[in-house]
């Protein structure tokens, strides 16, 4: 393979981006950054970073790389003995801690174990769990689940995982930790093991006491970590920028997570660089570090320290994770939100012939801007089937340790395992993805019109309502939430009914985003991200929930409501104003 500058000297021509990337320069880039460890502040990382930054050089691509505190996890040494009640023997497992999990005393922590199944609070009243004891647990460790643990009194927790272990992070704290947020770090020592321990650990429990000592010790603190921000500027609307956005830091080589998703962020910018006479718009491009060590804590810190810049420019953003890995059929469930999932669709019909349903953006993937309001797509492009692997390796189903919904089997059970290595890159179905993201960025950056469709979103927005509106049933009514959704209905029907000039539009089109998107994922608080724990849609509404366990009349009762009446003021305030904003583009002033 020549150096960066050759390569990037190949195509002068201006033929279809995606057309122009090629399976051997993707693979170029992951194995040059697959060599290296690259955990958050270690030096694998900056070597990777180096590479990063000896590409741009050689493009001659603008860029600023920089470092910024950022609170950091790293797992240590883990060590799980586990003594059946009246029997000799005293097993010890192969385990791993996880980030943001407790160390503990030198003596570790002893405690009974109890198998609490999935590991929800339910399941903790069920297995009779006391405060103290040690918590079996099916699945990888996660936010959620760690927070059960705690709030149940653990000690401990052991997590069952399948053929492989699973690196994860048990913080439910977005970025790093506030002042106000620290103390929701969980205080809980935890180890994974694999699923034929975990087997027999749970038929001991059939046959008696089990008793369990944990022994972890986890790296935890602030450190500096970098960031590379790059770019390509349009010509014609340059203010107007469109974030690639992908981590750097990885478990163990993390050829697939996320090296594959670097190479096509390099090769974006290597292609668009060679067509920037023709953009309409700017391409930024962030290379995060902290994603997997500091719950996203890279590109928190980026929208903290330049929310404004952001919201006056930063029109999408795509997200990029996990590419092209062996196996990886299903392209039919990646992330999009529903003014952007019509792109979504046409990009992976275009390239694959397939259909595409999309996914619901979750709580995850450096999903950090929300509270900037600005539409998203794309995350988890490419998974494997729930089933097997077509090839017959018998993957197990990754999504399902993670409690999938079944359409897809996840990333391959190489995810956060110590095999991501570039042997588990498909070259071809890499480059399937990369033409993919590649066009779509095509659609935002070479054209006038912003392509974002909100009368899809705001018909997403009615149904999530009719939906909490059949949850609350006669205890409350959101008829203000839905007539005023109804009014953003018909101002956004007529605003793209109307020949607005390109710059007007797609003003509007933006406008709208910063109003709906922290109205449909976030609780409001545009300016403190929300914990990394599920919410869902319309997620200020989330109180509705709790009502069928509040017995009518009760104190519990009129306390929700009190709440539940605050949270629908706030939606439909929401509303409104997103209406009279689209009501707005009606008139001579707006459009001129």
């Amino acid at each position: 393979m020549s150096d960066p500058s050759i390569r990037g000297a190949a195509h002068t021509d201006f033929a279809p981006v995606q057309d122009l990337v090629t399976a051997d320069d993707l693979m170029h880039h992951v194995e040059a950054i697959a060599q290296w460890v690259r955990l958050s502040g270690e030096p694998g990382e900056a070597e990777a970073f180096d590479y990063i930054e000896s590409c741009l050089q050689a493009w001659g691509i603008p860029y600023e790389r920089t470092t910024h505190p950022a609170f950091i996890s790293l797992p240590g040494s883990a060590r799980l003995i586990v003594r059946r009640e009246g029997a000799s023997e005293v097993p010890s497992f192969s385990c791993i801690t996880h980030s943001m999990g407790a160390s503990t005393p030198e003596a570790g922590v002893t405690g009974r174990v109890v198998d609490v199944a999935g590991g929800e609070a339910a399941d903790y009243r069920a297995s009779g769990f006391r405060p103290g004891e040690i918590a079996l647990i099916s699945g990888l460790a996660s936010p959620a689940k760690a927070v059960a643990a705690v709030r149940a009194g653990a000690a401990g927790a052991i997590f069952v995982n399948g053929d492989e272990l699973h690196e994860m992070i048990i913080s439910p704290v977005w970025g790093s930790p506030s002042a106000e947020t620290v103390s929701q770090l969980p205080n809980l020592p935890v180890v994974s093991i694999v699923a034929r321990d975990g087997k027999a650990i749970q038929s001991w429990l059939t046959g008696g006491r089990v008793i369990a000592t944990l022994h972890t010790q986890v790296e935890t603190g602030w450190r500096q970590i970098p960031q590379l921000i790059a770019e390509v500027r349009g010509s014609r609307y340059p203010d107007e920028v469109v974030l690639l956005g992908g981590h750097v830091d990885s478990w163990h080589y993390g050829a697939m997570d996320n090296a594959s998703a670097n190479a096509l962020q390099l090769e974006a910018l290597r292609l668009f660089q060679q067509r920037r006479e023709g953009l309409a718009r700017t391409l930024r491009v962030g290379f995060w570090s902290g994603h997997s060590h500091g719950r996203y804590a890279g590109s928190t810190w980026y929208v903290d320290h330049h929310f404004q810049e952001l919201v006056d420019h930063l029109v999408l953003h795509m997200y990029v994770d996990s590419i092209g890995g062996k196996g990886a059929t299903v392209l039919s469930e990646a992330w999009a939100m529903s003014e952007t999932r019509h792109v979504a669709a046409e990009t992976v019909a275009a390239e694959t012939g397939g259909p595409f349903s999309g996914g619901r953006f979750a709580r995850g993937g450096d999903q950090s801007f929300y509270g900037v309001g600005v539409s998203c797509l794309f995350m988890c492009l490419s998974e494997q089937p729930p089933q097997s692997g077509p090839d017959g390796e018998g993957r197990y189903n990754v999504s399902a340790l993670l409690g999938g919904n079944g359409k897809t089997g996840g990333l391959g059970p190489w995810w956060h395992a110590v095999d991501d290595t570039p042997d588990k890159l498909d070259p071809a179905f890499l480059l399937r993805d990369a033409r993919i993201y590649l066009r779509a960025l095509a659609t935002y950056l070479e054209a006038d019109a912003l392509d974002l469709d909100f009368r899809q979103t705001v018909a997403e927005l009615r149904e999530h309502l009719t939906r909490w509106q059949e949850t609350a049933g006669p205890r409350f009514s959101l008829h203000a939430a839905l007539v005023a959704c109804d009014r953003l209905q018909a101002a956004v029907e007529a605003l793209y009914a109307r020949a607005l000039p390109v710059a007007v539009r797609n003003r509007a089109l933006v406008g709208l985003s910063r109003r709906l998107v922290p109205l449909n994922y976030s609780t409001g608080n545009r300016f403190e991200p929300d914990p990394a724990l599920t919410l869902p849609p319309i997620p200020a509404l989330a109180p509705i929930a709790d009502l069928h366990a509040a017995a009518p009349s009760s104190a519990e009762e009129q306390h929700l409501l009190v709440l539940i009446q605050r949270r629908a003021n706030y939606v439909e305030n929401a509303l409104l104003e997103a209406a009279r904003f689209a009501e707005m583009y009606g008139t001579e002033e707006a459009q001129s």
